[in-house]
């Protein structure tokens, strides 16, 4: 079970993964040694397992909040029938959500009943028809209504970006996929943050001003130095001078705080 320094994040993770084990224990019982080789698993989509073992670690949380707000405002949402066959971020966090809907619609007790008719019917179609009575593309109607009823008001009363404030960064010109996790230095002259330009994870820190790159700072994988950068959580922090910056990364065995000159690297 992986220990990232924080209590609250480490209670999270072994909630999380006590789920899986009474998931795994309700579906296959002692049959569980032969769990990877079973058809049947293969069968079970990754939000089915991972929402609700995140529904039932966080409920639910800020972060949670931020993306679906973001997916539904911006027409994101992945749909059940494709989130069936989707890996990744987006599998846990609206797996979560439609575990708090079908919790909050038809009671806590139906995410519970739906894994034993799951086991019994081996067939999430069938098993969402027995336990909720609504098929995969009903529920999938019903859970995206109900989120955009939530966030849909919201943006009429937002204002659009292009009008108050100007893009710094562009990944389509870059040619990168993300540009995340960024630190604006004391006097907010610069911006440290994370991207994946050039097939590597890096932090750099551009102007403010006009977003020109002024610095790059770590770049990582290429030793066993910078293993990982943390994606999600880098904690980048700036010193109160705006000199130094501070970062965390994986290096060997386990996490390094790195404290890295702001003008030379």
């Amino acid at each position: 079970v992986p220990f990232e320094g924080s209590y609250e994040r480490f209670r999270h993770v072994i909630n999380h993964e006590l789920v899986h084990v009474f998931q795994f224990d309700i579906l296959f019982g002692s049959r569980l040694g032969s769990v990877m080789q079973s058809e049947f698993m293969m069968s079970v989509p990754l939000w089915v397992m991972e929402g609700l073992a995140e529904f039932e670690s966080l409920n639910w949380d800020s972060e949670t909040e931020s993306y679906l707000r973001d997916a539904v405002i911006n027409n994101r949402l992945i749909p059940i029938q494709t989130l069936n066959y989707v890996y990744g971020y987006a599998v846990y966090k609206e797996g979560q959500s439609i575990y708090k809907f079908i919790s909050e619609t038809y009671g806590r007790k139906k995410m519970g009943e739906l894994f034993h008719t799951l086991k019994q019917k081996k067939d999430l179609e069938k098993a969402l028809k027995s336990t909720i009575g609504l098929s995969i593309d009903q529920l999938n109607r019903e859970w995206s209504k109900s989120l955009k009823k939530r966030y849909w008001p919201l943006y009429d009363k937002k204002d659009e970006l292009d009008l108050i404030a100007r893009k710094l960064t562009d990944h389509k010109k870059l040619g990168n996929a993300y540009n995340i996790s960024p630190s604006i230095s004391p006097d907010g002259t610069k911006i440290a943050f994370l991207t994946d330009k050039e097939e590597y994870t890096e932090i750099l820190i551009i102007s403010a001003i006009n977003g020109e790159i002024l610095k790059k700072i770590a770049r990582a994988t290429q030793s066993a130095t910078f293993e990982n950068l943390h994606i999600l959580r880098p904690g980048i922090s700036w010193s109160r001078d705006g000199n130094k910056i501070a970062f965390s990364a994986k290096s060997g065995k386990g996490d390094v705080i790195y404290i890295a000159d702001a003008e030379h690297g």
